[in-house]
């Protein structure tokens, strides 16, 4: 049978340690990759063919979701698994909005992420968190999301209209860095849209 090849991309080292020993006990897959950035991910993926990516969120730069939707958009064959240490309905949520494969949390054991590595590489059903491993919320709510200083401050400039580069201008931050933050403040608050940050921070009075 011919080995199936995959990237992992996460910043945290424990992290890929752990993978790198469930892998070695699979001889039907071949890590040929693992990278700990998103942007690096990408030039992988251009110049290398893979079956299946798997990869965290949070990172450092662009994050999960920017290399999730580059992927998606050149390479739609691609299969995609998330991995994340969140396990809070609306984040889990907004993940499988993404088209991802399946999403399997950073707590799961080894049998769980073998059976579910296995279930998207070879029989092509998706693989999702069930309902009891998830945290519920009615909403997001700011003493449910914890957001960083900048994020407050991105969040407050985006609602007064700036665009990403006034308030780059206006922290003195990269616009990189203000994406970033937007991307992440997005995820947090399960916000489809600057409408719904809008709305996120109008409604939890931080406006």
């Amino acid at each position: 049978m011919k080995q199936k090849k995959i990237l992992i991309v996460d910043d945290h080292h424990i992290i890929l340690d752990g993978l790198k020993s469930l892998f070695a006990g699979m001889p039907e897959y071949d890590v040929i990759g693992y990278v700990d950035n998103a942007e690096e991910a990408l030039r992988f993926i251009e110049s290398v063919t893979i079956d299946l990516l798997i990869t965290d969120i949070e990172m450092p730069g662009k994050n999960g979701v920017w290399l999730i939707e580059k992927v998606r958009k050149s390479h739609p064959e691609l299969k995609i698994v998330v991995l994340t240490m969140h396990h809070e309905r609306p984040f889990i949520q907004s993940i499988m909005n993404l088209g991802v494969h399946g999403c399997l949390l950073k707590t799961a054991s080894e049998i769980e992420l073998k059976n579910a590595i296995e279930k998207v590489a070879t029989e092509a059903s998706a693989v999702f968190p069930s309902s009891s491993q998830l945290t519920e919320r009615k909403g997001a709510s700011i003493k449910d999301v914890q957001l960083t200083e900048r994020e407050l401050q991105t969040l407050e400039l985006i609602t007064e209209g700036l665009s990403t580069k006034e308030i780059a201008n206006k922290l003195h931050l990269s616009s990189r860095t203000v994406e970033k933050h937007r991307a992440s403040l997005m995820l947090k608050t399960s916000a489809k849209n600057v409408a719904g940050l809008i709305r996120f921070a109008f409604e939890n009075n931080l406006v």
